[in-house]
């Protein structure tokens, strides 16, 4: 019995010593596409900003000055992954090679956390990826560029004349503008573009540099190669967690739905291709519900909107002159003759809110100085008849106005507002029957008025002349009341109101 169990521990320690070689063999294999061609570090020194690092491989590692790599860590992905994974963390290029160091510029930067003194670090550079690869010609083809058109939205348009977002995109989602095309034919060639655009009579040129292409060709071509390798390294160190396997499944689900809804989003392929071509029916396959949707988050309906407000509206201040008068008599005919309705004249000016929001489109604000002679009956101050008085007004009045049929700011449209106004001023009163004078102080509140305008440009919309005019007329109710500074009399109660009724016309002036 004891030889027997004795040969079963054998048997069970011979197991587990073949298992161990068998999975730390399939461990090399699965790591050694990546370690064959990648070298690994240590970082001696980092700047301040993290930009520029020191690594302890130079000239007597093959290394060379200017040369562009990748560099990874190891690093713990989620405390619930037993196993480190490996992550990319910079991309540089090498300035400065000694024998046993190396200097390095990191311009592209994703987890500056993970770079730390003294940390291990693995980098792939460009003579590894690129050796034995014929050398790729350049060509550079100069477009000059409008005055006001930017490099951005010329390839937009050049491309397919969509937003990026609608744009058709290939290999899971990347996006099309930032990679580089590589040719399948025995000389294949990169393509880049100068764009140069006038100023003030000079070229102004912005250049997308050689260097910029290489490392754009150098980033595609070790993305392509070692991507694959890479991803089957961290699935295998993922498989060993079957937590973290149910969260990959979890997520990757989540990503399938995300893409899913994207994809619904995007125009056919039959679709895209009539709208690069002047045809009206580029949209016959998409229903209403789409075309809308299409339009509203393209930007496409936001821009039109935004380009026919532009079109039909001036933004401006105006100053603005009215003439006017009462409709209401004060004063009986009888002794003032034809003089009883009050009449006034007024200079202002109006300013649009839009200026400072657009949730303030519809709004202006007013600031006018109004000068009037009033006919009064003030017989109640004194508690006697025929007591009249003729009155040398001003005031200042401030207002705020709402235009409900169309915007301030709009050209060759009628416009109708209304608005309310509150101000203070002084009267200079003659009494017709003494001649004698008497000084009143003015409160108006409520002034509560609508109008209609309607404004026009001084010249034709190519003119480069931005003077415009506007023609407007205010029918408006106000409530004036009349405070005297000093009473003559005992029996004067000092003091009066007036319910007014008048009606202006205006024209103004912006620019």
């Amino acid at each position: 019995m004891r030889v027997k169990i004795l040969s079963l521990m054998v048997l069970g320690v011979a197991i587990k010593i073949i298992f161990c070689w068998w999975f730390g063999l399939g461990c090399f294999w699965s790591s050694s596409g990546f370690a064959e061609v990648a070298y690994s570090g240590k970082i001696l020194d980092i700047s301040v900003s993290g930009q520029s690092v020191i690594i302890d491989r130079g000239k007597n590692h093959a290394l060379v000055k200017n040369e562009q790599a990748i560099f990874y860590v190891y690093e713990k992905h989620n405390p619930i992954i037993k196993d480190y994974l490996m992550k990319e963390v910079a991309r540089g290029r090498s300035i400065e090679v000694k024998d046993n160091s190396s200097y390095w510029y990191l311009h592209q930067i994703d987890d500056p956390k993970l770079l730390k003194n003294q940390k291990k670090i693995y980098f792939i550079t460009s003579s590894q990826v690129l050796r034995g690869r014929v050398d790729t010609p350049t060509e550079h083809e100069t477009i000059v560029l409008g005055k006001n058109q930017n490099v951005q939205s010329y390839q937009e348009t050049s491309e397919n004349g969509l937003a990026e977002k609608f744009a058709r995109k290939k290999h899971e989602y990347r996006q099309d503008e930032q990679e580089i095309i590589i040719a399948t034919d025995e000389n294949p060639t990169i393509h880049s573009n100068y764009y140069s655009s006038w100023r003030n009579g000079n070229p102004q040129t912005v250049k997308e540099l050689k260097q910029d292409v290489e490392t754009k060709y150098f980033d595609t071509v070790t993305e392509e190669r070692f991507k694959g390798e890479i991803e089957k390294k961290n699935e295998e160190d993922i498989f060993y967690s079957s937590a973290q396997a149910s969260m990959n499944t979890f997520n990757e689900k989540q990503l399938y739905g995300e893409q899913s809804d994207d994809d619904e989003q995007r125009l056919n392929d039959a679709s895209m291709q009539r709208l690069k071509e002047p045809d009206l029916r580029w949209s016959k396959d998409l229903t209403d519900e789409e075309l809308r949707k299409f339009f509203i988050e393209s930007g496409t309906f936001k821009e039109r909107k935004r380009q026919k407000f532009a079109l039909q509206n001036s933004i401006a201040t105006e100053f603005v002159f009215k003439y006017g008068s009462s409709m209401v008599k004060h004063a009986n005919e009888n002794d003032l003759g034809q003089k009883e309705l009050t009449k006034f004249w007024g200079v202002g000016i109006e300013y649009h809110l839009l200026r400072l929001s657009e949730n303030f489109r519809k709004w202006t604000l007013d600031f006018y100085y109004e000068k009037a002679v009033g006919y009064y009956d003030v017989a109640e101050l004194f508690s006697r008849e025929n007591v009249k008085i003729v009155a040398d007004e001003k005031y200042y009045k401030l207002g705020v106005n709402y235009y409900f049929y169309n915007y301030p700011s709009t050209l060759y449209r009628l416009l109708a507002h209304v608005g309310v106004r509150m101000g203070m001023g002084s009267a200079q009163a003659k009494y017709v029957e003494y001649g004698e004078m008497d000084s009143y102080a003015v409160t108006i509140f409520p002034q509560i008025h609508a109008g209609l305008k309607y404004r026009f440009k001084a010249q034709d919309e190519d003119q480069k002349n931005g003077i415009g005019f506007g023609l407007n007329t205010l029918l408006s109710y106000e409530l004036l009341q009349f405070r005297m500074d000093e009473k003559k009399t005992d029996d004067s109660s000092g003091s009066f109101d007036v319910h007014d009724l008048k009606l202006s016309v205006g024209l103004g002036v912006f620019f």
